[in-house]
């Protein structure tokens, strides 16, 4: 991902850059939590957890919650 101090733009590799808009940018963290916010969409998406870091699962979940927010509001 591209970083811009303690936050990210949307990644053509990853759901983020496939689902949100160029202007979009967010953190996502170790631990799960992730906030992505769309300014052209007009939406927001907060997830918070708390898995242990380091856990190989957290992109993929995190992916599969975004894209399913996402999906569900016909993004």
């Amino acid at each position: 991902m591209g970083f811009q101090g303690a936050w990210s733009r949307p990644a053509d590799e990853e759901w983020t850059g496939r689902l949100l808009s160029p202007s979009s940018f967010g953190h996502s963290a170790s631990s799960g939590s992730f906030l992505w916010i769309d300014p052209v969409k007009k939406l927001f998406i907060i997830l918070l957890t708390n898995a242990t870091q380091g856990d190989d699962r957290i992109p993929d979940v995190q992916r599969e919650i975004g894209e399913s927010v996402l999906s569900a509001i016909g993004e």
